[in-house]
């Protein structure tokens, strides 16, 4: 940490969030723990993303455009996964919502052709800092981890990242537990890539074409499923 740049937010920013002090304060006291038994689902789009080296995008916690190198290199990312399949499908938008059907959802056709659900077993218990509606409200934070707003969601995810290596490593968390914000009432779970390289090669991992599991299949049934939306033809000379 003593050789460690550390960035600060805009200053229209700055007011919502809890200082580094308070979060690591708050969320060392409300440990969450995943066991060795139990598993992570993730939905990934390819099954070379379930558990990739490196990523090109790291989504909603992903670290603020500052600190991501010209060729595309990050300090940190997040391995996203949740205790659901279903809350994993929503989050990765396996499935998606068409604002001109409202009352409808649709699956991706990417995913459905080539995604995968993937059960994961870690072989230790994860340590994961848990970030659920008590603790939210009681940091302040609740209507912001629940908002689309990627640049808040980029600048806590490196708050995050700073009070976790502020830990003796020990004891260090593996990531955080946090309120899915697609899914609602359930949870989802951002594991930083600073652990994975401990708990990567150790992981027994399932995967399962998502066309064949059995949410697919539940989801496939509903009558409030319908087609994608049609693609725009690409016009002509582009």
């Amino acid at each position: 940490m003593n050789n460690r740049k550390i960035e600060e937010a805009p200053l229209y920013l700055r007011d919502r969030f809890p200082s580094l002090e308070s979060l690591v304060t708050c969320l060392s006291s409300n440990p969450s723990v995943v066991d060795g038994d139990a598993c992570l689902f993730r939905a990934a789009y390819v099954p070379e993303s379930v558990l990739p080296q490196s990523v090109q995008r790291a989504y909603r916690f992903w670290p603020p455009d500052e600190m991501i190198a010209a060729d595309g290199s990050m300090p940190y990312w997040w391995l996203y996964a949740a205790h659901a399949a279903e809350t994993a499908i929503w989050e990765a938008q396996f499935c998606k919502n068409d604002i001109t059907r409202p009352g409808t959802f649709y699956f991706d056709e990417f995913a459905t052709l080539h995604g995968v659900i993937a059960e994961l077993r870690f072989p230790r218990p994860l340590r994961l800092w848990n970030i659920d509606g008590s603790v939210a409200s009681r940091l302040g934070i609740y209507d912001d981890l629940s908002s689309p707003e990627w640049e808040w969601s980029q600048w806590f995810g490196y708050l995050m990242d700073r009070g976790m290596l502020s830990v003796d490593e020990a004891v260090r968390p593996d990531g955080f537990v946090y309120p899915s914000r697609r899914h609602r009432g359930h949870t989802a779970v951002a594991i930083s890539s600073r652990a994975l390289p401990e708990l990567r090669d150790g992981v027994v991992r399932v995967e399962i074409p998502f066309s064949e599991h059995p949410e697919y299949v539940k989801m496939y049934g509903d009558r409030l499923r319908v087609a994608p939306p049609l693609r725009t033809a690409p016009s002509a000379g582009k």
